[in-house]
């Protein structure tokens, strides 16, 4: 059995570590972004992201030697930011322009950012949506 250099429970714990530094940084809350499969009630509050990183297909990129093969992975990342509808684009615009800045900056080894960008979903019920999303390649190499 071999050992993996990035899992992708690593690379999760890597970008969420990242995007969570990037958004305190940027003066913004981090207590309004839920992330997939955690505890979380938006319902008093005014705006918040909700936020997702999905694994998806792999390939070799290494024919592999004796002691090693490298995978490239595949992931999505996704996030819906929600605005009370009536208050305005301006805090719609600032969240997506943290996630797009985070997205178009982000400097981790091993993990490539394709096609980031917004869509404005529009009123959604009693919120405002816009959706951020991009298509992430990490690399891992497994010793055998």
């Amino acid at each position: 059995m071999g050992v993996s250099s990035r899992t992708p429970a690593q690379f999760d714990d890597v970008f969420q570590t990242a995007f969570a530094d990037h958004w305190t940084a940027a003066g913004q809350d981090l207590g309004i972004v839920s992330w997939e499969n955690i505890a979380f009630d938006p319902k008093n509050l005014e705006a918040y992201v909700d936020a997702q990183l999905r694994h998806s297909a792999g390939d070799f990129v290494s024919l592999g030697g004796q002691y090693s093969i490298q995978t490239r992975r595949d992931a999505v990342f996704s996030a819906q930011i929600f605005v009370r509808h009536n208050k305005g684009r301006a805090l719609s615009n600032q969240l997506g322009e943290v996630i797009l800045d985070f997205l178009e900056s982000i400097h981790l080894t091993g993990i490539r950012i394709r096609q980031p960008g917004l869509i404005e979903a529009g009123r959604v019920n009693q919120w405002y949506q816009v959706n951020a999303s991009a298509i992430i390649e990490y690399d891992s190499t497994r010793t055998v």
